[in-house]
């Protein structure tokens, strides 16, 4: 098979490219997963044993899908254990941690916790300490530790830093915490990362074992990551400096989650001979949508320049529609849906995204109305983009997802931006989170807002979110 057959010029550079260390920009839609994949297989049919390569992603439905195109490309049909290293971040330090975490008292079978169980054991020693649970919300102390963990100073004692939020009983939490996962044998899934890091970086001679079996290191969605896993991916790639990270400052939205986009923006930093390329081509959207969607992120100070473009269709202007009140926002979208489906647009073809779960109940009790048939989910890594219903989901876990019809409602300052927002890293991950919204988009936008809105028990009188404002207005079609 043609490796390079279908590729566009910046896409063959990327995945021909021998260059040492690459970082490949992937703007939205712009087949960030192809270029990857190829370049991975690429790299087998050049001669390059597969267990010298390793693949990082986020996902196991985003390892799953690389490693079936790996496959079908280089007609190995089944890329086994001995073979190409592909897996989740958590996946590849749970495996190490496995075979040489004893060196640092982790015994082969330990237990990995999910969020659940993590949850329960910091409810536990707050309860022990005898600690008002109001005052130190187990959810809250869960989140900190977490972004500690995932800060990545292995010469730290494992003790979060005061300050003046978290009273300095916070440690004490931790240091119980901790004994219990101790007692259980257990990590959770921030001390894979973390433990990792410490064990390479205690034992060298380790961490030299790894960088021998891995020469080629590539990693996915790179400006989603956090300290821990750069720190991680720096120190696997040290011995051979041979890595190439693809991924869109543009798109980082994961900020709450610890992850730094400012790994992305410093990577020649890291790597002063990388080779940037960057892809600007999209096959998603059409011009209309684009036009939007640069106009609306160039706003943003902290990125790289790029400016997409199609050679597909110009498409149609972006519907915009103020409503008086979330009802009849959530009326004016059924109704709009049921246009849509009269014309033969299938149901799974239409998307509703939504900067808050709360926005969910009036906009299903609307469609339970219209008899429409819909589905409403939460989580990311459950999404496929198979033939369902129409999908109600917030712009996080749509992600990776791509709809002919998308409606964005609730455009209104505090809400969209979140009303938290107020600094400039939190107000342009805002916009990168409505960039992120528009460019799911493949044929037509439709843009709603409500001069009032009922929220948290509040009725609020609102302003239509800036974001508006950063879109051409001849890009718009106001109703």
């Amino acid at each position: 098979m043609n490796i390079l057959k279908g590729l566009n010029q910046p896409q063959k550079e990327a995945v021909c490219s021998t260059q040492n260390q690459l970082l490949v920009v992937a703007g939205a839609g712009t087949g960030k997963t192809k270029v990857i994949t190829h370049r991975i297989a690429n790299l087998i049919n050049s001669g390059i044993n597969q267990n010298q390569i390793l693949a990082v992603t986020f996902t196991n439905k985003a390892a799953a899908e690389m490693k079936e195109r790996i496959g079908r490309l280089t007609n190995i049909q089944s890329l086994n254990q001995d073979g190409l290293t592909l897996g989740t971040f958590h996946s590849i330090a749970a495996d190490i941690l496995r075979k040489r975490g004893d060196k640092i008292d982790i015994p082969s079978d330990f237990f990995i916790l999910d969020e659940k169980e993590s949850l329960e054991i910091v409810k536990q020693s707050i309860e022990e300490l005898k600690l008002n649970s109001r005052q130190f919300r187990p959810s809250t102390i869960q989140n900190q530790i977490s972004r500690q963990k995932s800060l990545c100073d292995s010469k730290q004692n494992q003790q979060i830093a005061n300050d003046d939020f978290f009273p300095k009983n916070l440690d004490t939490i931790l240091e119980k915490y901790n004994g219990h996962l101790k007692e259980r044998n257990a990590l959770d899934f921030d001390d894979l990362i973390h433990k990792a890091v410490i064990l390479f970086e205690e034992y060298p001679e380790i961490l030299k074992d790894y960088q021998t079996k891995w020469s080629h290191i590539h990693i996915d969605e790179y400006q989603d990551t956090d300290n821990a896993q750069c720190r991680l991916i720096q120190l696997l790639s040290s011995g051979q400096n041979n890595i190439c990270a693809v991924g869109d400052e543009d798109q980082s939205i994961y900020g709450f989650r610890g992850a730094d986009f400012t790994n992305i923006l410093n990577f020649e930093k890291t790597w002063p001979d990388a080779k940037i390329v960057t892809l600007e081509r999209n096959y998603r959207s059409t011009q209309k949508i684009l036009d939007a969607a640069n106009a609306v992120i160039a706003k943003n100070k902290m990125r790289r320049g790029k400016n997409l473009f199609t050679r597909g269709k110009i498409g149609t202007k972006l519907t915009a529609f103020e409503a008086g009140n979330e009802k009849e926002e959530a009326d004016f979208i059924a109704k709009e849906i049921e246009n849509l489906l009269q014309k033969d647009k299938p149901p799974y073809s239409i998307a509703i995204l939504c900067r808050a779960n709360f926005q969910f109940p009036v906009i299903e009790e609307h469609f339970l109305r219209h008899s429409l048939p819909y589905l409403a989910t939460y989580e990311q890594d459950t999404l496929t983009n198979a033939k369902q219903p129409i999908r109600l989901m917030t712009v996080h876990a749509a992600k990776g997802l791509e709809f002919r019809h998308v409606f964005i409602p609730g455009l209104e300052k505090g809400l969209f931006p979140w009303l938290s927002a107020g600094n400039q890293s939190s107000d342009e991950e805002e916009r990168r989170l409505f960039y992120v919204a528009l460019t799911r988009g493949q044929e037509k936008i439709f843009l709603s807002w409500s001069r009032f809105r009922a929220a948290f028990g509040f009725k609020q009188i609102n302003q239509p979110s800036q974001f508006l404002s950063d879109i051409p207005q001849n890009l718009i079609r106001f109703i």
